[in-house]
């Protein structure tokens, strides 16, 4: 599916952009704004390096927010009650 995308992104360069065609430039404009988009709104990992000392102990939790699995859960609950 990627190269797919690549393809009507190069395509969309080349005889939108570059050529005028209206047509190949709104093909252009689809992937590129989804690509910009998604670049813009995730957000990079955070990682942290920690040097523990003999004894000592370190407690991992993830904050993470689940988007689908909690309305998923809720859903569960409801019908089971």
């Amino acid at each position: 599916m990627s190269a797919l995308i690549g393809y009507l992104r190069t395509r969309g360069m080349q005889r939108g952009v570059l050529g005028g065609s209206r047509t190949w430039l709104g093909v252009w404009v689809g992937p590129t704004a989804a690509r910009f988009l998604s670049r813009v709104l995730t957000q990079p990992a955070q990682v942290e390096r920690i040097s523990l000392k003999p004894g000592q102990a370190i407690e991992i939790r993830d904050t993470g927010i689940t988007w689908g699995d909690e309305r998923k859960e809720r859903k569960r609950n409801k019908k089971g009650k």
